[in-house]
């Protein structure tokens, strides 16, 4: 019937109406009420907001005087840790994970997400400081769920300035490099951090086309 149903081990379950406007939920006997936060307004929302004909990428997000950045990359690629290092030196976490961009010509604005990062325990102490209150993000991670102070999160949609790609060098590399990307390969490096690939109906892919080239018309995309 159109609707879209899926479970996280320990979490909990989502079902999202057709039209992407209701999410029926319930967690998972134990599961911590931040993890299942995470899960709804990450996963399970993204399965809304493709339904109503938004597009979100797989993105952690920081701002500083109103101007934002995002990190993208593959899971394990470290935009959360690289986000809280910049937290700890004084810049804002727009949002970690999931990024939506307001509809409509440029400048582009991105919305802010939910008041939480998502990081190893090593990377929590050593950016947010050993009373950072954290609980374990799922049984099958090492991940935790952080809550960062008000002061540390942006609350308002910031202009997005421009997109990295994290991605990790040959092993005989040193240092860190920085390169534009453009055409082709800004194209597909987009598309391939598209957050949610399960709804994949041609509607979708077209809107999908369509939101990345608007994006890389607006903003630079570095690697």
């Amino acid at each position: 019937d159109g609707r879209s149903y899926a479970s996280w081990r320990g979490v909990g379950e989502f079902l999202v109406a057709q039209d992407g406007r209701e999410i029926a939920c319930a967690p998972a006997p134990g599961a911590h009420e931040e993890s299942f936060q995470v899960y709804l307004l990450g996963q399970a929302f993204s399965f809304a907001l493709v339904k109503a004909g938004c597009e979100p990428l797989h993105a952690t997000i920081i701002e500083h005087g109103g101007d934002a950045l995002a990190l993208v990359g593959k899971s394990g690629r470290g935009k959360s840790t690289l986000a809280a290092s910049f937290l700890s030196q004084g810049l804002r976490l727009l949002t970690d994970d999931l990024m939506l961009l307001v509809p409509g010509a440029p400048p582009l604005f991105a919305y802010p997400g939910p008041r939480r990062i998502k990081l190893l325990p090593d990377a929590a102490e050593a950016f947010l400081g050993p009373g950072a209150a954290r609980v374990p993000m799922n049984p099958e991670t090492d991940k935790h769920v952080i809550s960062i102070d008000a002061g540390e999160h942006c609350r308002n949609s910031a202009r997005l300035r421009g997109i990295y790609v994290l991605e990790h060098a040959e092993s005989s590399a040193q240092g860190i490099r920085i390169e534009p990307l453009a055409g082709r390969e800004a194209f597909m490096a987009l598309v391939g951090h598209t957050f949610n690939r399960y709804i994949a109906d041609p509607e979708r892919l077209r809107r999908q086309m369509a939101e990345v080239t608007r994006i890389l018309g607006a903003v630079p995309v570095k690697r």
